[in-house]
């Protein structure tokens, strides 16, 4: 029997760890059906805050929130808004954020401030990451700031998303004028509210920074409004989440409504063990192989 060359044994080989790769590569492929959003969460609360004001007829600043979807009347304050946005659509962000108790039984400006300054470097629970620059906000993030000594308001302060990317103040250098989306009783610069009216809308603030970027004051009106307001100001991100809704219910990969991780279930372990018993075989098949030549050889020679 004629035996084999070595260049034919080294085609051999080359082919079966070709197939043994196309085969760990095709399994672990995602299936087609499954449609993964790897979005930041912050596109998703940027996204729900801007349906909410496609769909509003009616709105107005008030402390308790009364929502209807079906009429478009959305009357809150402007934790409220932030709160009811998060609800919808990232309701884990919204758990993780505590608040101190207070008749309304849920997370107002203030909490949104203690809850940003005090997140860690990196990921947090719910998602969350720090800002540290106003500079560095993007659209859909969240600013929130403590009512100043000079205010005469009776909230805890002010919380509100993020609409557009900052841009440097004309005439101050050292501020940051922010479109945001809130709601409120008094209206900012380029203000969405018609006169007279209150609630959600949109309008432009000024961040004043000090010499080292950071925010230690704000305009309510960005450059028109007379004084700065200094007061503590903290920003907060959220980061990738991933819906159970736009993940197919047949690979069970999330198990909950909304989780910061995607938890791989039955279907990708049972691939992971097919990957592992097709690899041994194809090695055991190698071996085998090999052997078989070595004896041909020793008949033929």
């Amino acid at each position: 029997m004629r035996s084999f060359g070595p260049r034919r044994k080294a085609g051999i080989f080359v082919l079966l760890i070709s197939i043994l790769s196309f085969a760990d590569a095709s399994s672990v492929a995602a299936p087609a059906s499954r449609s993964v959003n790897l979005a930041p969460g912050r596109v998703s609360l940027l996204t729900e805050a801007e349906r909410i004001l496609g769909n509003v007829k009616s709105a107005r600043y008030q402390h308790v929130t009364y929502v209807d979807e079906a009429d478009g009347i959305y009357n809150f304050d402007c934790s409220g808004f932030v709160d009811y946005s998060l609800q919808q659509v990232l309701p884990e962000s919204l758990s993780v954020v505590r608040f101190s108790p207070n008749s309304f039984d849920r997370q107002r400006a203030k909490d949104y401030y203690h809850h940003f300054a005090n997140l860690g470097s990196g990921e947090n629970p719910g998602g969350w990451y720090r800002v540290e620059k106003p500079a560095e906000l993007s659209p859909g993030d969240v600013i929130a700031w403590l009512r100043s000594p000079w205010s005469d308001s009776d909230g805890t302060g002010h919380v509100m998303i993020v609409k557009s990317y900052p841009t440097i103040e004309k005439n101050h250098t050292n501020e940051l004028d922010i479109t945001i989306i809130d709601s409120t009783r008094s209206p900012h610069a380029n203000d969405s509210r018609t006169k007279g009216t209150t609630g959600v809308g949109t309008g432009t603030i000024s961040i004043v920074t000090n010499t080292d970027g950071n925010a230690i004051g704000f305009r309510w009106r960005d450059g028109k409004s007379t004084f700065v307001r200094f007061t503590k100001i903290a920003f907060g991100q959220v980061g990738e989440l991933i819906a159970a809704s736009q993940i197919d219910v047949a690979s069970h990969s999330i198990t909950n409504q909304y989780g910061s991780r995607s938890y791989r279930g039955v279907t990708y372990v049972v691939n992971q063990v097919l990957i592992l018993v097709i690899g041994v075989s194809l090695v055991g098949a190698i071996g085998v192989l090999f052997l078989a030549l070595k004896r041909k050889e020793r008949h033929t020679s």
